[in-house]
Order: structure tokens, then sequence, then C-alpha cells
């Protein structure tokens, strides 16, 4: 049975697509059949960012009834098998997403199914929530998005929605960062892993892959594939190179 999870933030700007898509890859990279859709009606960037061209059949397409579902799923060259969002400002303007719990739950066969979500609490990212499983939240470690992370936490708590825990993104360690301990305290919950601040971030963006993918054995991509060997219950003992030997069954 497929478990949805949605990857949610409480702002813009602090990495969730990022995220999405390389928690993904970390799943598909440990043999789980993962899908990665793209739920972010007005900044749909996960096909941007793997280099699918703007005209492939997308998920504002499907919630359009222009075609089913598995019209729009794709793999990527890595391996990612994905659902990309539209680009074009007239697919947003007529978008119909009142359908969109009815056309996840078709979505049977993966493993996991990861949905990247609009930033911030409206009531689309509500809607997205009501309909999965369960949530990772992304922040970065300033004082104004773990705050704003709190109140999704409350959500949460509130729609009675299971929370994996939070990736804190764009780690640098500097003075006026909360320390991982602190954003614990502060939020009572689980840091599922930290992604320190990478140049090489921006190297596999120009290549159109997931960072994961394209450097497997930096740190970010560790934390990546940690994160997902928790979600997935197992431990992640490493970087071997072979699968088998990299989760602890």
């Amino acid at each position: 049975m497929s478990e949805f999870i949605a990857i949610i933030s409480a702002k813009g700007g602090v990495g969730k697509t990022t995220a999405s898509i390389n928690v993904s890859m970390s799943l598909s990279h440990f043999g789980a059949n993962t899908l990665l859709v793209d739920c972010d009606f007005t900044s749909a960037n996960v096909g941007t960012s793997l280099g699918f061209p703007p005209n492939f059949k997308n998920l504002h397409g499907v919630l359009n009834k222009n075609y089913c579902v598995g019209e729009a799923m794709h793999q990527h060259s890595s391996g990612l098998k994905i659902i990309p969002g539209s680009i074009s400002y007239d697919d947003i303007k007529n978008l119909e997403f009142e359908n969109l719990h009815t056309l996840l739950s078709e979505l049977t066969g993966p493993d996991y199914i990861v949905v990247d979500c609009p930033p911030g609490l409206t009531d689309e990212v509500t809607k997205i929530i009501l309909a999965v499983d369960a949530v990772i939240i992304v922040t970065t470690p300033d004082l104004i998005a773990v705050t704003d992370t709190l109140k999704t936490l409350h959500m949460m708590k509130d729609l009675k929605k299971k929370v994996y825990g939070v990736i804190v993104n764009k780690k640098t360690d500097q003075q006026y960062e909360m320390t991982l301990e602190n954003i614990k305290q502060f939020l009572e919950t689980k840091i599922l892993g930290a992604i320190p601040e990478d140049k090489h971030f921006l190297t596999s963006t120009y290549y159109k892959n997931p960072f994961v993918f394209v450097f497997p054995d930096r740190e970010s991509s560790l934390e990546y594939k940690k994160i997902a060997a928790d979600v997935m219950g197992k431990k992640y003992k490493g970087s071997a190179p072979l699968n088998n030997q990299e989760l602890i069954f």
C-alpha cells in the first residue's frame, strides 16, 4: 500500500522543493518505488529543476481533466519518477484542484508518493495535507523560520497528521543561527536531518539532476539518505557502494 508524504514549509525560500527532490531520490536509491508529485500549483519547479520541457504533460493538465494521470507520469534519467506541475500562467489561472484528493487516491503502486506542497498554511496546503498520510517539514535555522515551523506543527496536531520530523536546511553554523539542539527543544519534535549549505547544489541544478545523484558522497547527500532510511524505518550506516550494505535491517 502506498504511503503519501507531503513535504511542507511554513514559508518560501527554505529549500522545500530541493528537499522533496532529494528525499524522493534517496528513497528510490534504497530500492523503494517512489513517485514525486509537484503540487506547488503556482510555483511548480520540480520539472524545471530536473530538465523536463515545459510542454510535457503535467499535474495541472490532469486536474483540468485534459488527460489521465498516467499520461503525466515521467521518469527522469536518474531513475526518479515524477508528475511535474505546469509553469504556464494560463494553466495556473484556470486550475481546478477540488478533485485533488480523488486524483491522489488513484496513484496506487509506488511504495512512497512524495508531494511537494506550496509554502505556507493556505487552504490549498490544508487540502493536500488532509489527502496524505504524513508530513515532513522543512525549515532554515533562523528564528523566524523556526517560529513559523512551530505554528505548522500545531496545525499538524490539530489535523491529527503524522509528522516524521523536521529537516533543517541551509545550515552554515553561523553565530546568528539557532543550534540544532535549540531547534529541537523549541519545536519539541524530531530533527530528521541537517542539510549544510553547499555551493554544489547550484552545480546539480545546472546538470538538471538531484544533488544526491550527482554528488552521492557529500555531507548533504548522506544526510538526505539518512532521512530516507528513517522514513523507511531503517538505520543508515554510511556511504558503502552497494545499496544493500547501506541500510541496517
